[in-house]
């Protein structure tokens, strides 16, 4: 019986260890998923001690019978608190695995990410407790290089991290905020941060999670926008000085030019009244004209660019072209170039004399760029209130590779041979 004793008591002790064992079990929180398990084996295993203490009694006093009940009952429990423990084991060991994986999986989404993630411990030095590869990429280290290091070595902020402990103790989530990396060779690159805590049961602080966007490309491209608005606010102040010396120009033109002129054409009209034959006197009352015309045409033309309205009036098209090919007569007779006017019917249309220019230009080309003996026809349909005026031009023409520069500005093709 002495044996038997010893065993028991052994038992109660190992029992004893094992309650308080289990306590801490259920006072972590790790355990806190299956906690009454683990307190249901607790009572069990309390049982047990008091099962034991109760064996050793009987066996001092000498109670055979008393003992085989006992010893019965608690066979009866211990498989019954091998089973339960069995079960919970696989739960937690199952619940175990589960979160490995899960932590597996979380730790392949945040090394694909394409933006930087650094968890930082919290402490006296501030360590970096983990980084993803989109970190190492940037800053050129490697894992075990920036690992338990701390994080001033990476990172420079115009706000110190106590200042974002601070924030993260009131808002969950910091956003937006501008800061400095540094790489492995001292090179600076400007990020964005959005900074998040992990907090203990208590509300402690434990870790800070601070996810960065490299916006280097994207400081480049607004100091570039902001250089580009620089030169064209530059580009437009120049264009308004620009328009408003044309502006001054045009107003010299239209007044202290055309005064003149009209001064010169009243005198050649009154001394013409005494001298019809004069043809000097004509061709200066003729010049005078056109050139009072021309005033006229360029005021227009700078309102049109001005955007402004121009006044409009019932233009006979037909009328106008035939008083110009006789107004080039002269001109049409010294290349040796003939003019057929093929419009028959009167064309009318709402516009602004200016538009004779147009003709003009159209017949001064056909001349100074024909070569001798050339010949001209002038033609126009009228449909759906649309004319369409065509110029045939039968002499030399202008080259097919030439043609797409007919209607630029300050452009002059070479004269045909």
């Amino acid at each position: 019986m002495q044996e038997l004793a010893i065993f028991i008591s052994l038992g109660g002790v190992i029992l004893a260890f094992s309650i308080y064992k289990n306590q801490q079990l259920i006072n972590s929180h790790f355990t806190h998923n299956y906690q009454k398990a683990w307190t249901i084996l607790k009572s069990l295993m309390i049982v047990f001690f008091f099962g034991y203490m109760a064996i050793l009694i009987f066996v001092f006093f000498g109670y055979s019978r008393m003992i085989q009940s006992f010893s019965g009952a608690l066979f009866f429990l211990v498989t019954l608190f091998v089973y339960l423990t069995v079960r919970t084991g696989f739960n937690t060991i199952n619940e175990l695995h589960n979160t490995t994986v899960s932590k597996e999986y979380v730790d392949k989404v945040v090394d694909s990410m394409a933006d930087t993630l650094i968890v930082i411990k919290v402490g006296p030095d501030l360590l970096i407790s983990k980084v993803n590869q989109a970190t190492l990429n940037l800053l050129d280290y490697k894992y075990d290089e920036i690992i338990n290091q701390p994080v001033s070595n990476i990172f420079r902020s115009e706000k110190d991290l106590d200042y974002y402990l601070d924030k993260c103790n009131t808002d969950s989530w910091i956003t937006n905020e501008d800061a400095i990396y540094f790489t492995k060779n001292e090179e600076k690159i400007p990020v964005l941060l959005s900074i998040a805590c992990i907090k203990d049961p208590s509300g402690n602080i434990e870790e800070l999670i601070i996810a960065a966007q490299d916006i280097k490309e994207r400081i480049k491209s607004e100091n570039a926008l902001r250089k580009s608005e620089r030169k064209y606010r530059k580009l437009s102040k120049e264009l308004i000085e620009s328009n408003l010396m044309k502006k001054l120009l045009l107003d010299i033109i239209t007044h202290d030019l055309k005064n003149p002129i009209g001064i010169i054409k009243g005198f050649a009209d009154y001394e013409k009244e005494n001298d019809h034959d004069n043809e000097n006197l004509q061709y200066i009352c003729t010049a005078s004209d056109k050139l009072l015309k021309v005033i006229d045409n360029a005021t227009v033309i700078s309102r049109v660019a001005a955007g402004d309205k121009i006044d409009k009036e019932d233009i006979d098209l037909t009328k106008m072209i035939r008083n110009l090919t006789t107004d080039f007569a002269s001109q049409l007779k010294s290349v040796n170039m003939k003019l057929e006017f093929k419009i028959k019917n009167q064309i009318i249309i709402k516009a602004n004399p200016i538009i004779s220019e147009v003709f003009q230009n159209y017949i001064t080309n056909a001349i100074k760029y024909s070569s001798s003996g050339g010949k001209l026809i002038i033609n126009a349909n009228e449909s759906d209130s649309v004319v369409t005026f065509n110029f045939v031009d039968l002499g030399d023409t202008i080259p097919k590779k030439d043609r797409k520069n007919i209607f630029n500005r300050n452009i002059q093709l070479n004269k045909t041979p």
